[in-house]
């Protein structure tokens, strides 16, 4: 009996060969190349013995060969021997305990691979998705991914991704290998029975399964699919498609065995065909895009969930029913709550129920919506009120004439009602249409108030304005010597314009200021004032600033607009500081000679007025009658300076930059100003680099004269704190020091004005 099967089996073998059926294809779309795929099984024989009818992939549809012809030599084959043979997944173990006689013919699983599956051709990037990652959570870790049993369980599965994904063919699937796959195309194709390994390829945009001999169809959280069709698999019993955030479409009709469908968290979800199915419940709730569900002739469906469904517009769950002596066919279903499905409550209100020709009854509303379910059916809802409203502007200002679009937005998204009413409390300023138009008319101020139709109400304040068309001021250019003073007024059309406030802007103000159009200068050079209205028009005046009696440069080595001109010519022009003599008739500054300490504190003498002083001898360097003995004597008892442990003063000595911080300190304390470190103002000694270089005497008047802007650091970025001052460092040390203080001591602020 057995050595029979055998001859039976290889005979067929025979005739498959010999007819050239091979099986319909199983396509990635994503190659755009033409491809040979699995053969398919007939539904007639088991999937490891048969083969079905091939297709043409270059057109893009399946010609079917008539199999009739090779079944009925098949089935005279096996008759002509007067035995019945019923072939079943055990076959191949029949088979294998006979293997030990001569006569036995093998038959080897590879045999019918080679018919099955052949190595396919693919064109590499042709529809790649390069933004898509795989999903982790499916793959363990990102990488490559090895194809074995473990990974793609189904052999012919496995055979196909081995032959036609694996494109270098080194048994793994690299990232881009898998990327490449966005549509899978198995139709018709019962050989395949487990997609288990389908979630390696997240980039998947279309899968085709149709009448094929898949069991269960797993995709959730396959964020890259859009469409899929698996209508007509007999032995399909559950899908899940939840969490396939961007799946647009699916047919899935006609699965006499399929009892399971989720469709939770598809948001992107439009239509879903569930038609002819075996299922029990289907939950579509909350799904706001769906539109169009189709569930009839779903005998056994008894639980059809739709709430929240804000878009669905067309739903059919209808079914034929009868009943007769001989058998029956009564739908389960009994109700149907549609709260939360605004276009089908509204059809449902709006038009009266009528019936068909079996027994089923619709609502029917032309394009708008459409609703068929059996007579028995009861439809309910809960109506949703509106539970808030908002607007898109807390308050508006308007210019006269003009117009805003004003948007409400009323919560719950799913209210079956948001219509809004529009109103103003002084139209005579600000008036909105029913559609939120708001128009200003005059200038004045006005609430607008949106209310939902349960009376929850959101009030704007809107304020109509005339803005300035034009700005000019009185004077765009002016020449200013040292002491003067300019106001600079602004004109503003048209005259009725209710917004006139102005901001004045001055673009040097280390040589010059401007308050409310009130220019003063202090320092050579050019600046320009601007004067700005709230919506954004602005006008300038150009100043030339001079010194008084001498508008020209006085300096001979100083040139203007240098750093040095204006510290030196402020300190020349108040008698802090004298030349260093002439050269053909203008001064000699010498700004970057160093400055000695018998210099400074003449500097420091001649800021006090040079007051009187009786010379009483303390450095044996100091006699009387030398030019510097007043300063240093007044400097000396007033604790300004100190000498030498050697009893000199050093009157030739090099001023470092941390003496001047050092004199400049305690001249404050000797004015009785306000020598704090200026907290969050300025630099400190620790924001150096040679900060280790400043000796501990000086560190605190540094931090004082850094807080307060009187000192700075070099161009380097370094302190210097050892470094011999410069007369031009001096200079503006000493200007620094009197704008310091200008607000607190009136008679240091004249100086600069």
């Amino acid at each position: 009996m057995k050595k029979n099967i055998r001859k039976k089996i290889a005979g067929f073998m025979i005739m498959v060969m010999i007819s050239s059926v091979v099986s319909n294809c199983f396509v990635s779309v994503a190659y755009a190349s033409e491809i040979d795929g699995i053969e398919d099984v007939s539904e007639d024989v088991d999937n490891d013995l048969a083969l079905d009818d091939s297709s043409d992939l270059i057109s893009g549809e399946q010609e079917e060969t008539d199999t009739s012809e090779t079944e009925d030599l098949i089935e005279d084959e096996i008759d002509s021997e007067n035995e019945s043979i019923e072939i079943t997944d055990n076959i191949e173990s029949d088979v294998e305990e006979d293997t030990n006689e001569e006569d036995t013919e093998e038959l080897k699983e590879n045999d019918i691979d080679d018919i099955i599956t052949e190595e396919l051709p693919v064109e590499d990037n042709i529809g790649r998705d390069e933004n898509h990652i795989a999903d982790e959570t499916v793959l363990g870790a990102y990488g490559d991914v090895e194809i074995n049993e473990k990974t793609f369980p189904d052999y012919y599965f496995r055979k196909w991704v081995s032959g036609n994904v694996d494109q270098d063919h080194n048994g793994y699937l690299s990232s881009s290998e898998r990327k490449n796959l966005v549509t899978l195309y198995f139709s018709g194709n019962k050989a395949i029975k487990d997609l288990t390994g389908i979630k390696y390829f997240q980039s998947l945009k279309k899968i085709q399964c149709s009448s094929s001999g898949i069991s269960s169809l797993d995709v959730s959280g396959m964020n890259s699919l859009e469409y899929i069709d698996c209508s007509s698999n007999k032995q399909l019993k559950s899908i899940n498609f939840s969490n396939c955030i961007n799946l647009f479409d699916v047919c899935c009709n006609e699965n006499a065995a399929l009892e399971s469908v989720s469709i939770k968290g598809c948001t992107s979800l439009n239509q879903a065909q569930f038609s002819g199915n075996n299922i029990k419940e289907l939950d579509a709730s909350g799904l706001m895009n769906l539109e169009f569900l189709y569930c009839q002739d779903c005998i056994n469906l008894s639980h059809l969930n739709i709430t929240g469904c804000y878009s669905l517009a067309y739903l059919r769950c209808d079914c034929e029913e009868y009943e007769d002596e001989y058998e029956s066919q009564i739908s389960k279903l009994t109700s149907l709550d549609i709260t939360g499905c605004k276009k089908l409550i509204k059809l449902v209100e709006k038009t009266e129920r009528t019936g068909s020709g079996w027994d089923t009854y619709y609502y029917y509303i032309g394009y708008e919506a459409e609703l068929y379910c059996n007579e028995k059916v009861q439809v309910t809802y809960t109506k949703i009120d509106p539970q808030g409203i908002g607007l898109n502007y807390d308050s508006i200002t308007l210019q006269r004439g003009e117009s805003k679009n004003i948007i409400a937005t009323v919560v719950p998204e799913d209210a079956d009602d948001k219509t809004v009413s529009w109103s103003s409390d002084n139209t005579s300023v600000a008036t909105i249409d029913q559609n939120g138009l708001l128009k200003a008319v005059a200038t004045g101020k006005a609430n607008i108030t949106a209310t939902t139709v349960n009376g929850i109400s959101k009030t704007i304040s809107v304020k109509v304005v005339v803005y300035p068309k034009l700005l000019v001021l009185n004077s765009t250019s002016e020449t200013m010597y040292f002491g003067q003073k300019l106001t600079l007024e602004p004109y503003i059309y048209p005259e009725d314009a209710t917004e006139r406030n102005i901001t004045w802007s001055i673009s040097n103000k280390d040589i010059a200021s401007v308050n409310s159009g009130i220019v003063k200068v202090w320092g050579a050079g050019i600046v320009t004032v601007t004067a700005k209205t709230s919506n954004g028009l602005t006008a300038s005046c150009t100043i030339t600033i001079l010194c008084e009696n001498n508008p020209l440069n006085p300096f001979a080595d100083v040139k203007s607009g240098n750093w040095k001109y204006n510290a030196a010519l402020y300190a020349y022009e108040n008698g802090y500081m004298n030349g260093k003599g002439t050269l053909e008739g203008k001064i000699l500054f010498s700004p970057d000679t160093a400055i000695n300490r018998s210099q400074f504190v003449q500097t420091l003498y001649n800021v006090e007025g040079k007051p009187s002083v009786a010379y009483i001898q303390k450095f044996s360097d100091v006699k009387e009658g030398d030019w510097y003995a007043k300063p240093v004597t007044w400097a000396e008892q007033n604790g300004i300076v100190a000498g030498n442990a050697n009893g000199t003063f050093g009157v030739n000595g090099t001023a470092t930059r941390e003496q001047l911080a050092q004199m400049f300190y305690k001249y404050a304390k000797y004015k009785g100003y306000n020598v704090d470190v200026v907290s969050g103002s300025g630099k400190r000694v620790s924001d150096f680099p040679d900060a280790d270089k400043v000796s501990n005497w000086a560190e605190n008047p540094l931090n004082w004269a850094l807080s307060r802007d009187i000192m700075s650091g070099k161009g380097s970025g370094k302190l210097d704190p050892k470094g011999s001052a410069t007369r031009a460092e001096c200079a503006t040390m000493l200007r620094n020091f009197m704008n310091a203080y200008k607000d607190e001591i009136p008679a240091l602020k004249s100086t600069l004005q």
